[in-house]
């Protein structure tokens, strides 16, 4: 009696994991069928690549582009260099004036390949007439700028650019200082970062950490995990958490405003704001040594601090005008806030070292649903900065002396 009470008991439980299993995958196919889930590609961290970097995209491999506006999705080939662009040679062609993009999601674009700023630069000097221009795109999502100065130094080089242009935005500020304590468990990935740079006693120390690196978990394990964050019903009920535990209107104003003790904060001289723009200083510097020795010119380009982007915050509810200034309520309290602060920080940067800078001078369009640029945003900034390729001088040397070595004039072009 009790053994045939135990058995029925079994069946019950064997039924009933059966048939949840059964219907959680009904479910999964059916929102994957009838809905859109958004998703960033960042690249990964089991390729060879994301031993030099922390993670990258896989090389010759497609990748799904959603439109976070209209659901719309599109497969993007990773070139065999593991870049989103179109395929280059190491070897430069003779008579080629080669411009290398370093950058982080805006250079890997939130776009199809064909709307990427970086393609768009390329398509717009030749309508402006100036052929024999190849333009080269390295950027990866989340990337600081401490990982494009380590691919500038060891794949960029090798492409023997002229101009080498480097993609600022304000996370930059926060992403070089990981990977440290109190990570978010959603930016995790930072962990896998083989090293980080510090300052000390004023010089730029490379520290490395693959020594600290967690090692890759079993097969089974990787399976699980891949399963979950590609999981749809995951992906949902995570949702439905986040809606609950965002009850209280203090919480939701905080999760939707902008902290008013980052990077939009007008005239902080806090030493941790200063740290970070320390680092970054002499991130660039160390990225313009790279590029001169290579033959190249270092440019700094910014999407931060464009127009577009105080829309954005300000059609989210993430700052709000009075009329007079921008500001935040936080915790209950009114806090002005500048989105400027970044690019005049940057500017003020660059003028110190004489580094070339271009500003954001038209408004960069962002999605609806998400604050990259979408594909007109991108065209405006390929706008811009044809605007001051056409404007530089030592551009106009280059595509004039093609190829003989172009004299230096002076740091301030």
């Amino acid at each position: 009696m009790i053994i045939r009470k135990r058995r029925e008991i079994i069946q019950k439980a064997g039924l009933l994991i059966f048939s949840t299993i059964l219907s959680l995958v009904v479910v999964e196919l059916y929102l994957r069928v009838t809905t859109v889930r958004p998703e960033m590609k960042v690249g990964t961290t089991r390729t060879p690549k994301a031993r030099l970097y922390g993670w990258a995209p896989v090389p010759d491999s497609m990748n799904t582009f959603l439109n976070p506006d209209t659901g719309e999705k599109r497969k993007v080939r990773i070139n065999s260099q593991g870049w989103k662009d179109v395929d280059h040679t190491f070897d430069k062609p003779d008579g080629i004036v080669r411009i290398l993009f370093l950058g982080d999601s805006f250079t890997f674009g939130m776009v199809p390949l064909e709307d990427l700023y970086t393609r768009r630069v390329e398509q717009k000097l030749t309508e402006r007439g100036v052929t024999g221009v190849e333009v080269i795109s390295m950027g990866v999502g989340s990337w600081g700028t401490d990982q494009e100065l380590e691919a500038l130094r060891i794949e960029g080089v090798k492409y023997d650019p002229d101009v080498v242009i480097y993609q600022f935005t304000e996370n930059d500020l926060w992403n070089n200082m990981q990977p440290q304590k109190g990570i978010p468990l959603k930016r995790r990935i930072f962990l896998n970062k083989p090293f980080r740079y510090e300052l000390r006693e004023g010089k730029l120390a490379r520290i490395d950490r693959r020594s600290d690196i967690i090692p890759e978990p079993h097969a089974c394990d990787r399976w699980f995990r891949d399963f979950l964050l590609k999981s749809y019903v995951v992906y949902y009920l995570n949702l439905i958490r986040t809606s609950v535990l965002s009850g209280s209107a203090q919480m939701r104003e905080m999760q939707h405003a902008i902290n008013p003790n980052g990077s939009y904060k007008p005239d902080d001289g806090s030493p941790h704001h200063e740290k970070r723009w320390a680092l970054l200083e002499a991130l660039i510097l160390e990225m313009r040594s790279v590029a001169s020795k290579a033959g190249a010119k270092l440019v700094v380009f910014s999407d931060s601090g464009d127009e577009g982007l105080r829309i954005w915050n300000l059609n989210k509810g993430r700052i709000q005008n009075d009329g007079t200034t921008d500001y935040v309520m936080w915790k209950g309290e009114k806090y002005r806030v500048d989105t400027k602060r970044p690019m005049k920080e940057l500017t003020r940067l660059c003028q110190r070292h004489l580094i070339p800078l271009i500003n954001p001078v038209r408004t960069y369009e962002r999605y609806r649903n998400d604050p990259h640029t979408n594909a007109r945003g991108n065209d405006m900034m390929a706008e811009d900065i044809v605007d001051f390729l056409l404007s530089w001088d030592y551009f106009q040397r280059l595509l004039t002396s093609r190829y003989k070595p172009v004299p230096d004039m002076t740091d301030a072009e």
